[in-house]
């Protein structure tokens, strides 16, 4: 995915285009994007739980313990809250 048009020294745009990935279930592109925003400076701990939701996607596609759909939206309907305040 092509994201040379994100600006670097944006860590919130850089988080939410995170969390859009994972919604649209981009997984591997949120996992990259996630890394890039934490070296942006976005917050390590949402940055780190969607590393941890695609990791879990990830093991469930391979053979580990299923994940139902329901299981895998928890917690995604929104942006964090650090994140929501700063979108308005």
């Amino acid at each position: 995915m092509d994201v040379s048009g994100l600006d670097p020294s944006f860590p919130l745009g850089n988080g939410a285009f995170a969390w859009c990935l994972l919604n649209e279930g981009h997984y591997a592109d949120a996992r990259v994007q996630a890394v890039r925003a934490i070296s942006a400076g976005a917050e390590i701990k949402a940055m780190r739980r969607i590393i941890q939701i695609v990791d879990s996607v990830t093991a469930a596609r391979s053979g580990g313990q299923a994940v139902g759909p329901s299981a895998l939206r928890h917690g995604l309907g929104k942006l964090p809250d650090s994140m929501q305040k700063t979108a308005r």
